[in-house]
């Protein structure tokens, strides 16, 4: 039953992940562009004035940061489909990083085909790094909990 959970989540995370690399970078800007707008009223004494590159440095943050939490959940959840197989806690920190990173892999090519869209590797280090902290975090709950 555990490892039916696991790939469900699995399935809908990689849904996510391509619903959001499937938009437009128009409708994407305007994604994160509500949080960045939210961040910059925070951040600023009048937001309306503030300057165009505190705004763009903002969304920068912004946009990266979603790929980094995105990732470390699917490090997270995939770390739990792999844990319900037989292997060693090295082979899951190995095999979970690298099928997360293998799915960066095709999410960024998948955007070259996106209009305004486009493949980063900046993106994909990102996305690794997200993956690492969720795999570790998997294995620390898992530590925690005593199995």
């Amino acid at each position: 039953m555990k490892r039916i959970v696991y790939a469900i989540l699995v399935i809908i995370w990689m849904g996510t992940i391509f619903y959001f690399s499937n938009q437009v970078s128009d409708d994407s800007s305007k994604s994160s562009g509500r949080i960045t707008e939210t961040i910059v009223k925070v951040i600023s004494k009048d937001p309306e004035k503030a300057p165009l590159e505190l705004k763009e440095r903002v969304e920068k943050i912004v946009r990266k940061t979603a790929h980094f939490s995105m990732y470390a959940i699917g490090g997270f959840i995939m770390a739990g489909l792999i844990s319900t197989t037989k292997v060693t806690n090295k082979n899951l920190i190995i095999l979970s990083i690298l099928l997360t990173a293998l799915y960066a892999c095709s999410d960024e090519i998948h955007q070259l085909f996106v209009y305004g869209r486009s493949c980063e590797v900046r993106d994909i280090f990102i996305d690794t790094l997200g993956a690492s902290l969720g795999t570790t975090i998997y294995l620390l709950a898992k530590k925690i909990r005593g199995k």
